[in-house]
């Protein structure tokens, strides 16, 4: 009879044949670094997942305190792009890849051994001891660019040492130099240089204050849609933020890939051209969604003009909610849109002959396109007649919407948001769809309208006349707990945006009626995710807009625009003044001036009033809310009502959350030796909307 000892001995036995068979055999296949990247306990939490991997279909999930390992054989089904959508629910801060250098032989198939570690954000611990003396790193870096750079000493205080203890002083040096040149952006820096005859370094830094989940999903979808191969990669968070309100200092994520090729490729390819240019959206473009789907995944269109052709229909949905929001919802403006592909094809080609700075700029082949796109139109025949109506209406509303360009940023490879300056007479267009439309807005046509695009992210500015001013309202729907109706407040939101936006800078021009100055407002709406943080998810959003926005208005002492990648049909100068408004804080105020300003922008600093440091902060002192309250006093004592003895009623439009309506309720409510002013007034209630 065997005894239980010696079944043991034999489990023990065999368990230690096999872990020195697969450590062998790791050390036989898997690229040098591999054993530098993985600690021993990582190893050995690895080895024990090895044993049965000819049988195993799948992919095998180890997961600890603070990161998750991943092991798989490669496969249609098992691979890294299945894996990094896997991954995207999670806030990644971390990640290292490793495909097997040599095939491993399973049931006489030669296969790919895949292992992939991440360590997750919301589990790390950032910092930790210095393994590399500043002296030494400073020496490296100077050997390596000539001289160190004045904030050399500040940022080697904030590396985050945990992430990065298997570099040496030479390669830190480099990621370093990475992460200085990115630290106060918010687009995408990136480089590729050739390790082997079919074989590319890819490295790609961003900031990434608010940006984390299904960064790495979109990084790996880019890459793969590109044609290459991700044999082995690296993402680290290189350096940490102190400070939220820290703009110049944000912390960094440096990834390097090493990408592989069926045949040669050289760095300069349109291949690899068209990668780096797709690489540097990834940060701001949505790339899980129907368009992406059917566009980018099935027919090869690129992520830039795709997004071209969300950010059209995001804006055709705008207008068109106020003739049928019903009937053109956003869900059905992407699906009817995605259906004719060779329409969105001819519709991108009409925008390139336009705006493309590299292109021949030609009215008649604009005009020639144009036509075949209503042709196009026209000819749309399902045999449902009411569904015919709404896809035509849909291309139309697109083509009349790249007609009405007068100037864009899209060409401009770094930025993280799009912006497009528009004339007005678009509105023409969907009063002649529906007077239902013309009825709902006041009858007066705007000057200038600016309208801004990224993920998340939709906004407009509105003015009505030359030289206007009017604050800047940044609008953060609740989501609601409820899965059944998270997303209701921000498609409400969105489908009234632009008659919000409209409304308030018109209600701005009646108030401005007796100053030189016009009316104005800029709006944005910002669909916050259950898992972001709401400060640096709304100075990331803020920024980029404003970068977009400052980029058309930029003129030189020629009154040439500065970028010259922006083609000019309006062709005259345009200069903007921009106040603070619902969730417009000091911090960002005074970095918008300052921005304007290091750019030269016409008015420098004068882009953006009440700035904490200068003048009256309206906000802070409610200067605007002083007029209100004493047309209410006045109102009141024509009244004959006494509102420190009588009883009286407000209601407020407009909710607390603005300036005006905000600053009014201190006043109502102020005391005097520590006795309401206001004894009887009794609010009646507060209300969202447009008249704050």
């Amino acid at each position: 009879m065997i005894s239980k000892q010696n079944v043991m001995d034999g489990i023990v036995r065999q368990h230690a044949e096999k872990l020195k068979y697969w450590y062998d055999l790791l050390q036989e296949i898997m690229p040098d670094y591999f054993f530098k990247t993985f600690s021993p306990t990582q190893i050995e939490q690895i080895l024990p997942h090895l044993f049965n991997i000819d049988s195993q279909a799948g992919i095998q999930r180890i997961e600890s305190e603070g990161n998750i390992i991943l092991i798989y054989l490669k496969s249609e089904e098992n691979n890294l792009r299945i894996t990094s959508r896997m991954m995207r629910v999670h806030n990644i801060a971390g990640a290292v890849i490793h495909e097997s250098k040599q095939k491993i032989v399973v049931n006489n198939v030669p296969r790919t051994l895949v292992i992939e570690y991440y360590s997750l954000a919301d589990k790390l611990m950032m910092g930790g001891e210095p393994t590399i003396s500043f002296k030494e790193l400073s020496e490296a870096y100077k050997k390596k660019f000539k001289k160190v750079d004045p904030g050399f000493k500040e940022i080697y205080e904030r590396i985050n040492w945990l992430g990065v203890s298997d570099l040496n002083a030479e390669k830190l040096a480099e990621r370093l130099k990475w992460a200085l040149d990115v630290q106060d952006k918010d687009f995408i820096n990136v480089g590729i240089e050739k390790t082997g005859r079919r074989e590319l370094r890819l490295t790609l830094a961003r900031t990434c204050a608010a940006q984390r989940g299904g960064f790495l999903y979109k990084l790996i979808e880019a890459v793969n849609l590109s044609g290459f191969n991700i044999e082995r990669a690296y993402f680290r968070d290189l350096t940490r933020q102190d400070d939220v309100h820290e703009f110049t200092r944000m912390p960094v994520i440096v990834n390097t890939l090493y990408l592989t090729s069926d045949k040669e490729i050289s760095p300069n390819s349109k291949k690899v051209t068209r990668l780096l240019r797709e690489l540097k959206l990834v940060n701001w473009v949505d790339m899980l969604d129907m368009l992406h789907r059917e566009l980018v995944s099935k027919l090869s269109f690129s992520l830039a003009d795709t997004n071209l052709m969300r950010s059209v229909a995001e804006f055709i949905h705008t207008q068109l909610s106020f003739v049928d929001r019903n009937a053109y919802n956003s869900n059905d403006i992407y699906r009817f849109m995605a259906l004719y592909p060779s329409i969105l094809t001819d519709l991108v080609a009409y925008f390139y002959a336009k705006f493309d700075p590299e292109g021949e700029k030609s009215d008649k082949k604009a005009g020639i396109l144009a036509r075949k796109i209503e042709k196009e139109i026209s000819g749309i025949n399902t045999g449902m007649y009411e569904k015919d109506t709404c896809v035509k209406t849909v291309f139309r509303s697109a083509l009349n919407f790249l007609q009405c360009i007068r100037k864009t940023n899209f060409f401009i490879d770094s930025k993280a948001a799009l912006a497009f300056r528009l004339d007005p007479a678009f509105m023409g267009f969907y009063e002649g769809i529906s007077e239902k439309y013309r009825s709902s807005f006041p009858e007066d046509r705007p000057f200038g309208i600016f309208y801004f695009y990224r993920e998340n992210t939709i906004g407009f500015q509105v003015r009505f006349s030359e030289i206007a001013r009017g604050g800047w309202r940044t609008v953060v729907p609740r989501s609601s707990t409820n899965e059944l109706e998270q997303r209701d407040n921000y498609e409400f939101a969105k489908d009234e945006i632009f008659r919000e936006g409209f409304v308030l800078a018109h209600t701005q021009h009646m108030k401005n009626k007796d100053i030189y100055e016009g009316g104005s407002k800029m709006i944005t709406l910002l669909n916050l995710a259950e898992h972001r943080q709401f400060e640096p998810t709304l100075f990331e959003a803020q920024r980029a807009v404003c970068d977009a926005f400052l980029s058309l208005i930029n003129y030189d002492k020629h009154g040439k625009l500065k970028n010259a990648r922006i083609v000019d049909w309006l062709g005259s100068k345009e200069i903007i003044e921009i106040g603070p408004d619902e969730n417009m804080f000091d911090v960002m105020i005074e970095w918008m001036g300052n921005y304007a300003e290091k750019n030269d922008y016409t008015l420098k600093s004068g882009l953006i009033s009440g700035k904490p440091d200068r003048g009256i902060n309206h906000k802070e002192y409610g200067v605007t809310s002083f007029g209100v309250h004493q047309y209410l006093l006045k109102t009141l004592s024509e009244l004959n009502i006494n509102p420190a003895k009588n009883a009286f009623s407000v209601k407020i439009s407009g909710g607390p959350l603005g300036d005006v309506a905000g600053n009014e309720l201190r006043l109502l409510l102020q005391k005097k030796d520590g006795v309401y002013i206001y004894p009887k007034l009794k609010i009646v209630a507060i209300t969202d909307g447009p008249a704050a």
